[in-house]
């Protein structure tokens, strides 16, 4: 019997789409979970953003035979180029969109008739997204949080029959005297007295530490300390996140270039990838050779 292939964690992506006529909606993507045919998503990603961008052609994308070639192309000339895949994680991301996922759902299952007195309406939770975060959703003062927000919840939908379809209103609640606060932003889509469906989400915003400032270099030094034998053919480096896009601060963008300048590395590309759900244009930069 063949052993099952390990799953990575369900991170679907998406963006918000803001289209000329109507309300903003959300374009979002489920990845493959398991390994191989993650890194072969994103190097597909990776060839169509080049290509966008660019202009630049590569195909025949498949994965690698053998390390350290996650995967392999062609370009327009049917030279080989070979390429390594490593995700950045952000734990402290992750561990905030992980709780924020578990409230909603949380609500989602057992508080629905409050949620559905925003029938035709798009609502939002909002938090700062602080490392001193809300608690698990099924321990006590977790509980707590939810009864109160809730109720929250309940007396501001008395509050929106009146809202008019594209618009929007808000409120700040307190859910704990003195210890967290979170906002609220309803929109409407469909006019009252409608019987429709209603959009629940909670993000927010994240509270960076040190470690998302270091996050590439630390990636850069574990690759290069590996002291991979440099292929005869070109070898690129695949660097990317899932969670949200990594803004460089100056400082950053230079320590890891300089760590690529200085020491001795296999790459002769190391490129940067966020990938867009559907779309050809992923957020993507040529990191290194600095331009």
């Amino acid at each position: 019997m063949s052993k099952k292939k390990p799953l990575k964690p369900n991170r679907p992506i998406g963006v918000l789409v803001f289209p000329k006529e109507g309300a903003p909606y959300t374009k979002s993507e489920s990845l493959p979970r398991t390994q191989k045919e993650l890194e072969l998503n994103i190097g597909q990603k990776l060839l169509a953003s080049i290509q966008h961008t660019t202009g630049q052609i590569y195909q025949d994308l498949r994965l690698g035979d053998d390390e350290p070639a996650d995967l392999v192309c062609k370009n327009k000339d049917g030279k080989t180029v070979e390429i390594q895949v490593a995700e950045l994680v952000h734990l402290d991301i992750v561990s905030v969109q992980n709780i924020r996922r578990a409230y909603r759902e949380y609500i989602e299952a057992n508080h629905l008739t409050v949620l559905n007195k925003f029938s035709g309406c798009r609502v939002n939770i909002v938090d700062s997204g602080s490392r001193d975060f809300l608690p698990k959703v099924d321990s006590k003062v977790g509980k707590r949080y939810i009864k109160v927000l809730v109720s929250a919840l309940k007396d501001f939908a008395d509050t929106i029959d009146s809202l008019k379809v594209g618009k929007r209103r808000s409120k700040n609640l307190l859910i704990i005297e003195g210890e967290y606060i979170v906002s609220v932003i309803c929109e409407r889509i469909y006019k009252a007295g409608d019987d429709k469906s209603f959009i629940f989400d909670w993000t927010g915003g994240i509270v960076p530490s040190i470690s998302d400032f270091t996050i590439f270099s630390d990636t850069l030094m574990q690759k290069i300390c590996k002291m991979y034998t440099k292929p005869q053919s070109e070898f690129w480096l695949l660097t990317y996140t899932t969670e949200m896009p990594i803004t460089l601060t100056s400082h950053e963008l230079k320590r890891a270039q300089d760590i690529l300048d200085k020491e001795k590395h296999p790459f002769d590309i190391v490129w940067y990838l966020h990938p867009a759900p559907h779309r050809p244009n992923s957020h993507l930069i040529k990191f290194w050779p600095a331009v």
